[in-house]
């Protein structure tokens, strides 16, 4: 498939192994796949509701990830952290909360789509990706410290009407940051932007 984001295109290769859950799975539990080194896609049934903590860090070969079609209302803290080749992943209109530390460290990660319902990411829930915008749904209300610290790919994020506050250090060392609106924010915490060199054009109103 092709993403209108990054047009990354899937190419499946004879040593590829795509994984795809069975319907009637309804859960994964904590560390199910965690340092695997051969997945490379992961596709969910339409019945799963709960990933586990860890359940895929460390997935050394997994490039994308379609949970977009399940019932999924619990991403495990962790869930697929420091997997260095993850490059997509689409997420369910279910979810509504992204844990802390479930995408860190995923160097490569550039395209996410994320729940239409989504109501809050925890603390460094995306630091170290690659990812280049962010547009929140009119749900989102709240972010965590260090969300997107080192972030060096990020250029663009789009909050909801709802965010009133950004925590300490919420987007530090976001190097390529240029544009962000802050119409709706009443309080900007500590470092909040530290290192954000790029940024140059804030919305205000």
């Amino acid at each position: 498939y092709i993403t209108t984001k990054t047009k990354y295109i899937k190419n499946e290769e004879e040593n590829d192994l795509n994984v795809v859950l069975p319907e009637h799975i309804i859960e994964i539990k904590d560390s199910t796949f965690e340092n695997n080194g051969r997945m490379t896609s992961f596709s969910a049934g339409a019945n799963l509701e709960k990933i586990g903590k860890r359940a895929f860090k460390n997935a050394r070969l997994l490039k994308d990830v379609y949970l977009g079609d399940c019932k999924l209302s619990e991403l495990g803290v962790e869930a697929f952290n420091d997997c260095p080749n993850l490059i997509i992943v689409v997420l369910p209109y279910s979810l509504k909360e992204i844990k802390p530390l479930t995408f860190a460290n995923s160097y490569k990660l550039e395209d996410i789509l994320l729940p239409e319902d989504l109501e809050k990411v925890g603390e460094y829930a995306f630091c170290y990706t690659n990812i280049g915008e962010i547009d929140f749904p009119d749900t989102f209300y709240s972010l965590a410290i260090s969300t997107f610290e080192g972030c060096r790919g990020l250029e663009s994020v789009k909050l909801s009407d709802k965010v009133e506050y950004i925590p300490k250090l919420c987007f530090e060392n976001c190097h390529n940051l240029s544009r962000i609106n802050l119409s709706k924010v009443k309080v900007i915490d500590d470092l909040a932007f530290k290192n954000c060199y790029g940024l140059n054009r804030i919305s205000l109103n």
